[in-house]
């Protein structure tokens, strides 16, 4: 499906350091939170000006950027895997509403949720003995 690049790109955030990992690390255990630039930066010791600067060099992402691609990451998980409406997706993953997810899904991975939701199904029929 087209987009497939930049959304595999998104799963390969290798920061350099400890500190950007744990945030990341904090990040995907908390991404139905809002997660404020002030707090990330809390949990990598940094100011937060000095965080966007240092998370940046070493992801090549800003922070929003970078969590806004983990949340679509655990939201197409959750779409692949069960039946839960979108809008509950959404809510699970952080996004305010599916109107939200489904811009960040369009942006990222080149197709909105239900185009997902509707591929995953097809080829799930196709495997079935």
């Amino acid at each position: 499906m087209g987009g497939q690049s930049q959304y595999s790109s998104l799963r390969e955030l290798e920061p350099k350091s400890h500190r950007i990992q744990l945030v990341l690390t904090y990040a995907k255990a908390n991404l139905n939170k809002s997660l404020p630039i002030g707090e990330l930066a809390e949990v990598a010791g940094l100011s937060p000006r000095q965080f966007s600067r240092v998370f940046k060099a070493e992801t090549a992402q800003s922070p929003a950027q970078a969590i806004e691609g983990l949340r679509v990451q655990a939201a197409r998980a959750l779409i692949d895997a069960d039946d839960h409406t979108l809008a509950a997706v959404a809510m699970e993953t952080g996004f305010i509403d599916p109107e939200r997810m489904r811009r960040a899904f369009l942006r990222i991975v080149g197709h909105p949720p239900q185009t997902i939701r509707r591929f995953a199904k097809e080829h799930a029929a196709r495997d079935r003995p």
